[in-house]
């Protein structure tokens, strides 16, 4: 409630703020996520596991987001002049959004969202993940140094199931942005069906398919199928999770996948080579595992086994699995 009162306060201010100086406040926030990326990328690090190398490609492409925000949005929220008809539009604030950011990526979702509630005069308020509240607390902390009016960015922690649902809920929300599970966005959808006016913008996903034709280039084909199946351990919304291969280059293609995946070094992200880290909770590695045993006991063969590797101490480490499905 404190939250909305304060998105409430600094939306009645940001919304008649000119369109330069809003876009001079997404510069400001730019400009603190070059000075401190570094320490961005080592805090994803130990918040979700991901590899240092990874974490820093997610700031990267948090900064690369601000840019083409910048670049086009100021153009898009200008006013439009149409002379022929002697007319003239212009988009206005919409008012407070409530945004609700996953843990894979949880830099790059929240910073985009909440640089575009900004820079389109809108009041926000950010819920990051529960995994990941340390990057939500230094998302915030950037914003607090560009000296934006109060309230103008908020933000709440904690479960999705209580504050989550209350947020989403409210009667003074104008809009509401999701990024995360499709089973998640259908709970949202049913708890704002009442409200046909208030826009819910969901950005899902699924497992991808990856096609394999006679055609391919046989190494290319395993690198990308590999990294596009266990980049993020897995975690993105677009993982690749299901691979059909014509006959003509199944065995060539399969044995070179699975030493190469086999080859793949799983561990600490602050540690040189690794590849893969962690996933993000026990209860998660449960599930896949689980699911793992369960296809090889339908009659499906297990060519890498969903097992945890040697050596990488506390966490939820777990080996990347290949399943080679009985289609019959």
């Amino acid at each position: 409630e404190q939250a909305i009162g304060y998105a409430a306060v600094g939306y009645r201010t940001w919304r008649s703020v000119s369109i330069n100086d809003r876009a001079s406040a997404v510069h400001r926030f730019q400009e603190q996520l070059h000075e401190h990326q570094e320490a961005l990328a080592c805090l994803i690090t130990r918040e979700i596991g991901k590899p240092l190398w990874e974490s820093r490609q997610e700031v990267m492409a948090t900064i690369r987001s601000v840019d083409l925000l910048l670049d086009d949005g100021v153009h898009r929220l200008a006013p439009r002049i149409v002379d022929d008809a002697g007319a003239r539009s212009d988009r206005i604030p919409r008012g407070i959004a409530a945004i609700f950011c996953p843990y894979n990526f949880p830099l790059l979702v929240a910073a985009s969202h909440a640089a575009s509630a900004v820079l389109s005069g809108n009041a926000s308020i950010v819920k990051p993940s529960k995994f990941t509240p340390g990057v939500g607390q230094a998302h915030m902390d950037l914003w607090d140094r560009c000296k934006l009016p109060r309230g103008v960015i908020n933000m709440i922690q904690g479960p999705g199931s209580v504050v989550g649902h209350r947020l989403a809920t409210h009667p003074s929300v104008d809009v509401v942005v999701f990024t995360g599970s499709a089973a998640t966005a259908r709970s949202l959808a049913r708890l704002t069906h009442t409200r046909p006016e208030l826009p819910v913008v969901l950005q899902c996903g699924g497992k991808g398919t990856a096609l394999v034709f006679s055609d391919a280039d046989v190494d290319r084909a395993v690198y990308e199928v590999m990294v596009g199946a266990f980049l993020t351990a897995g975690q993105r919304h677009n993982s690749t999770g299901r691979v059909i291969v014509t006959d003509a280059v199944y065995e060539a293609f399969l044995p070179r996948l699975v030493q190469q995946t086999r080859n793949l070094h799983v561990g600490y992200g602050f540690e040189p080579g690794v590849f893969m880290g962690p996933l993000i909770s026990e209860n998660l590695r449960t599930r896949f595992r689980r699911f793992s045993r369960k296809l090889s006991g339908m009659g499906h063969s297990a060519l890498l086994a969903s097992e945890p590797p040697t050596g990488t101490g506390r966490g939820f480490y777990v080996r990347p699995s290949i399943i080679g499905m009985n289609w019959e």
